[in-house]
């Protein structure tokens, strides 16, 4: 199967949190964030 499209990182986890929810009988909650850029030195190498 091939599946075409965005993928919404928010909504996956948002679905997931639920079904452990349902689950185990507890209330989980997610919020997705992006990961800051890993900043470059002058010489174009990665930081440490």
């Amino acid at each position: 199967m091939e599946v075409q499209g965005k993928f919404s990182a928010q909504r996956f986890y948002e679905t997931l949190a639920r079904i452990i929810s349902q689950k185990e009988n507890v209330v989980v909650t997610v919020k997705v964030t992006q990961k800051p850029e890993d900043k470059k030195r002058k010489d174009g190498r990665k930081t440490a």
